[in-house]
C-alpha cells in the first residue's frame, strides 16, 4: 500500500506533537549515525515560527497521524546580511524564506513527504512574496538536498561551516540558496 502525506498549516494544537516529533527525528538519526544531520525544533521555535509571515507545515498519513514537519522562517536582518554576503550574485535580500527544520517520522522515511511539504510550502511562500528558500544543510545529507532537488534543481551551497545548536552541539553545515519560481 503507497503511504500518503497530506501537507496542511499547523495549528497551535500541533506543537507538542512536532516537538515529539522533532526528538524522535533525532533519536532516529542518532541510532543511523547521523544525529549532526538535524539539529531539532522545539516547541518554542515551532511556536515562533507560526508567526506570520513565518509558518509551519505538517504532514499527516491516513489516519491523521503527524509524520512531517517543515518550519519556514523569514529571516532577521542579521540573517539577510549572511545570505546575501554568502551569495553576492544570487541571494536578493528579503526575497527568501528560512527551512529552518524539516523532519519525517523515521518509520514513514522515502515516501517523498519532505518534498510533499516543501512543495506546499513553495506555494505559501511564493503566494508571500518569496522567491528563494533558504537555510543551512548538511553538506552529506543526501535525503534533504534531493528533497529541496525536488523542487529545483537551482540549488547552489557555500562552504561548510561550523554551526553550534542552542543544546550546545557543534553540526556542520552549508548556507544554501534556491530559486523557486
Amino acid at each position: 500500500m503507497k503511504q500518503v502525506a497530506i501537507p496542511r498549516f499547523c495549528t497551535w494544537a500541533d506543537v507538542d506533537k512536532v516537538a515529539e516529533l522533532s526528538e524522535k527525528v533525532l533519536n532516529g538519526l542518532a541510532d543511523a549515525g547521523k544525529s549532526d544531520y538535524f539539529g531539532g525544533v522545539d516547541a518554542d521555535e515551532i511556536a515562533a515560527a507560526m508567526m506570520d509571515p513565518s509558518t509551519v507545515i505538517v504532514a499527516e498519513d491516513e489516519r491523521k497521524d503527524i509524520i512531517g514537519f517543515l518550519l519556514l522562517q523569514k529571516p532577521s536582518e542579521e540573517e539577510e546580511e549572511i545570505y546575501a554576503s554568502t551569495f553576492p550574485t544570487k541571494y536578493r535580500k528579503n526575497e527568501g524564506i528560512i527551512v529552518n527544520g524539516i523532519g519525517v517520522d523515521v518509520n514513514k522515511r522515502k515516501g517523498f513527504f519532505a518534498t510533499t511539504m516543501l512543495e506546499f510550502g513553495k506555494d505559501y511562500a511564493l503566494a508571500h512574496g518569496f522567491t528563494e528558500y533558504i537555510g543551512t544543510i548538511h553538506p552529506k545529507n543526501g535525503a534533504s538536498e534531493n528533497a529541496l532537488r525536488h523542487i529545483s534543481d537551482d540549488v547552489e551551497k557555500a562552504e561548510p561551516f561550523t554551526h553550534r545548536t542552542r543544546d550546545g552541539r557543534d553540526l556542520l553545515r552549508q548556507y544554501f540558496v534556491q530559486e523557486l519560481i
